[in-house]
């Protein structure tokens, strides 16, 4: 996989930066059986349906047994069980506290990770902790995570009634991912919020 990212950059003539260069050489875990558990729970936590959620987080919770040390399973954890508080409500506060210690473990495993900066906003964002939240994002953004991808940020403007930029950063996202439903969604709602029909 890093072979692959960096012929695609000597392909392009991209000059990575340093940082970038050691990320992408990086092997996220030794363990293959953990990566492909953390592939499929990425692939099932995708269809956000309540029995899919939860068998994700089974599978990401095998691939962190496998290699706990493997940050971007942390990072999936942390997504899979805040997204997890809206399928399975009764065992939201748990889901809710699993999600932001998972997106603080791959944190502290990786700090370059902006995946994890960004699944920390949301987390906190969840327990409406609103300054925490923003600090996180910033941080995400300033690893060159872009704008629209943390869905979660967005939404964080609409908690706070900035809801002319949560517009904002959904027009860009729908710009990269025009199919990703959840960004319609969230852009209708702040449409909505702005009475603007």
């Amino acid at each position: 996989q890093s072979e692959i990212a960096l012929n695609v950059a000597r392909a392009l003539k991209a000059e990575l930066l340093p940082a970038e260069r050691e990320q992408v050489a990086r092997v996220p875990t030794t363990s293959l059986q953990a990566y492909d558990l953390y592939l499929s729970a990425t692939a099932r936590g995708m269809r956000e349906t309540r029995d899919e959620v939860l068998r994700a987080i089974g599978e990401v919770e095998q691939a962190l047994a496998l290699d706990p040390e493997f940050g971007l399973a942390w990072v999936v954890k942390s997504r899979l069980r805040t997204l997890a508080q809206f399928y399975d409500p009764e065992h939201g506060a748990e889901h809710r506290l699993l999600g932001e210690q998972a997106a603080r473990r791959a944190i502290e495993l990786d700090p370059s990770l902006g995946g994890a900066h960004a699944m920390l906003g949301m987390a906190l964002a969840n327990l409406r902790q609103w300054s925490g939240a923003e600090e996180a994002y910033r941080s995400a953004l300033a690893l060159n995570v872009p704008l629209g991808d943390p869905n979660g940020y967005g939404l964080l403007q609409m908690y706070v009634g900035n809801f002319a930029y949560a517009r904002e950063i959904y027009h860009e996202a729908r710009g990269v991912t025009p199919q990703e439903a959840t960004v319609l969604r969230f852009l209708f709602l702040a449409n909505a919020l702005l009475d603007d029909w």
